[in-house]
């Protein structure tokens, strides 16, 4: 069911909000470096972050709540469950930028910023919000581009259509996973899936109710982003866990990460031989099919918007939050663990898998049945 213009407006007006945090994090970044006039210390620093992240936090849990509202009414609405996915990545990306300052929590509140070394920018937030990812826009129009010239695939088959669902899903989980590497693991140079393996089934226990407290006020700015982040994820489905638990599971250990978790491994975990199957027999005898074709095309886009580009933004984050400790366990692999269940619901929805766990979209086989 479309969603209300009002709140599309709203969920288009976060662009405020996320200016302005981001805003005020590279406000203090750039006093770091001497790129500011006046001098800041760490309370200063602390006072301007915590104001933009409560404002930040509040209009989005409002947001939230009102989808989530919407989602116990029709749990299989694909405009509410894009929504929270999409503002749960955003969460993601803020988590990381926020996540840069954690070192001034090392340092008296009365201490200069310019006394700790800090990166000059962050820019995961805007990566995700604009740049590469552009979930602010995608959040305000329609999840499925129903509207949009489908020139750009017009030449494409299902089963060709199914290749790139998959294709574009591998690419994200491998991405996922260089972040991961591109953090303490950069330095082995076997660099496989199987020194992570560990460390990411941490990250699957950590439940909302698990991320407690932690030291240091800008990493608990880190551990706010990260409750919410995997309240909207377990809110859609609680299974996600297991499934992602499986989707390891099918890597080689002895394969590098580029060729462990790429298409195939994903085609084979989905099962996307028999959704080509179960949409050719669909289509058959179909007296439209060309126009169920054209609809089934529109999901290659689909993917790429709410995927494809903004996981691959987010998974640039990662490295920023190894540092930042939820409870026993690293930022980073949680934040993995997120990225990989969205990308694994998402694109078993839209394919019609027989293991997706959640059925919101009219995905291939549904749509070359006719929906």
């Amino acid at each position: 069911m479309p969603l209300d213009a009002n709140l599309l407006e709203r969920l288009s007006g976060l662009e405020g909000e996320i200016g302005n945090l981001n805003s005020a994090i590279n406000e203090v970044l750039a006093s770091s470096n001497g790129y500011r006039s006046e001098p800041m210390d760490a309370d200063a620093a602390y006072e301007l972050v915590d104001a933009a992240v409560d404002e930040y936090l509040r209009q989005t849990e409002e947001l939230e709540q009102e989808l989530f509202s919407l989602w116990e009414q029709d749990p299989g609405d694909q405009d509410v469950e894009t929504r929270i996915g999409g503002i749960a990545l955003l969460h993601l990306g803020a988590a990381a930028d926020v996540a840069e300052l954690s070192r001034l929590d090392g340092v008296p509140g009365d201490a200069p910023v310019s006394s700790v070394p800090l990166p000059e920018t962050a820019n995961t937030l805007g990566d995700i919000a604009f740049r590469g990812g552009e979930m602010v826009s995608s959040l305000g129009s329609d999840p499925d581009d129903e509207e949009a010239d489908d020139d750009q695939e017009e030449e494409l088959d299902v089963s060709e259509v199914v290749q790139q669902l998959v294709d574009s899903a591998g690419g994200a989980a491998t991405k996922t996973l260089f972040g991961l590497v591109s953090g303490p693991l950069a330095h082995l140079a076997s660099g496989t899936i199987n020194d992570l393996i560990p460390t990411i089934h941490r990250g699957m226990q950590a439940t909302p109710d698990a991320i407690k407290d932690a030291v240091g006020r800008f990493v608990n700015l880190v551990r706010r982003f990260f409750r919410r982040v995997k309240e909207a994820i377990q809110r859609l489905t609680a299974k996600y866990r297991d499934q992602v638990h499986e989707v390891m599971d099918e890597v080689d250990p002895t394969d590098r990460i580029a060729e462990s978790l790429g298409g195939r491994a994903v085609a084979k975990f989905l099962d996307a031989d028999d959704v080509r199957r179960r949409a050719a027999d669909a289509l058959r005898d179909a007296p439209d099919h060309d126009a169920r074709v054209r609809k089934i095309r529109k999901l290659v886009r689909s993917q790429d918007k709410w995927v494809a580009k903004p996981v691959g933004a987010a998974s640039k984050g990662l490295p920023k939050l190894w540092p930042v400790l939820l409870g026993p366990v690293p930022a980073a692999p949680v934040g993995a663990v997120v990225l990989i269940a969205w990308t694994y619901l998402m694109t078993s929805d839209q394919l019609d898998s027989r293991r997706a766990l959640l059925n919101c979209w009219k995905g291939v086989v549904r749509r070359a049945e006719g929906e």
